[in-house]
């Protein structure tokens, strides 16, 4: 897939049309339509930005191709589940400040060649050839170069980042629902569904940027679209004992195996 391609499939993936990616992610709808339709190369910060909001790497998007800025280029060299590295090549006094990465990211930056001032806004590094830096990159950073450089920057997630038990399907309907919800009913607290298509409601589920999901021992609807701290917020100690809170945010932030047990443990407690 191309980069616009693999843009519009994590777009409708999300729910989001056009104008709703454009205004989070702060670019012109009619530049986001070009850039899904191949018609012009987004920058560095575009994608970074694009990527935030729909919630995936920034290596998911662009693949093994280089991407450019103003006197800045990265192309990714791997990529895995929990980091990803690439080769970011500056000239002479370009400067590169990256938006806040998910929250608990880590950058660790390796000097190949050349110097540069790097770190997050509030503490930065001046680094020579051969030098070595790690920061929190939650914050927003900043690359500069004193003189042409090229750096290996790798950027572990947390591993809060990934549901480890998403499930994707082209169609999220009724038969789709079913086979899931036997998961819930065996003791899985919460799925997400990524669909392509979603075309079914359930008592149980709850759609919102993140995505589809489906719960468990809750039915709530929401009228507006809402984060998952704000849904916590929201309904969630209303509808559970601070034990099942708990195990409900384990689940969110994909510690499913966690949920479970304590799940069952919670189950065991209060058969007693």
């Amino acid at each position: 897939m191309t980069l616009g391609e693999k843009i519009k499939f994590f777009r409708e993936n999300k729910g989001l049309n056009l104008s709703e990616l454009a205004s989070r992610a702060g670019v012109a709808k009619s530049t986001l339509f070009k850039i899904e339709e191949n018609k012009t190369n987004p920058t560095i910060n575009t994608i970074w930005a694009i990527a935030e909001v729909l919630g995936v790497p920034f290596g998911e998007l662009v693949g093994e191709g280089e991407i450019k800025g103003e006197g800045v280029s990265v192309v990714l060299i791997e990529k895995t589940d929990e980091f990803e590295s690439y080769k970011m090549n500056l000239k002479t006094s370009a400067e590169y400040i990256a938006k806040p990465h998910f929250a608990g990211a880590v950058e660790r930056i390796y000097v190949l060649k050349g110097d540069v001032k790097v770190g997050s806004v509030d503490d930065i590094h001046t680094l020579h050839s051969g030098e070595t830096v790690e920061f929190e990159a939650d914050k927003t950073h900043i690359y500069s170069a004193l003189t042409p450089s090229t750096l290996i920057v790798t950027i572990y997630y947390p591993k809060e980042k990934y549901f480890k038990e998403d499930v994707f399907v082209d169609v999220f309907d009724e038969e789709v629902y079913e086979r899931l919800n036997n998961l819930i009913k065996k003791g899985v607290g919460i799925i997400r569904v990524i669909a392509k298509h979603d075309k079914f409601d359930a008592e149980n589920v709850v759609k919102n940027e993140h995505g589809i999901f489906i719960y468990g021992d809750i039915n709530v609807k929401f009228d507006e679209a809402v984060s998952i701290r704000e849904f916590e917020r929201r309904e969630i100690l209303k509808n559970f004992s601070e034990e099942n809170v708990y195990a409900a945010y384990l689940a969110l932030i994909g510690e499913v195996e966690r949920a479970k047990e304590f799940s069952e443990k919670l189950k065991v407690k209060n058969e007693k």
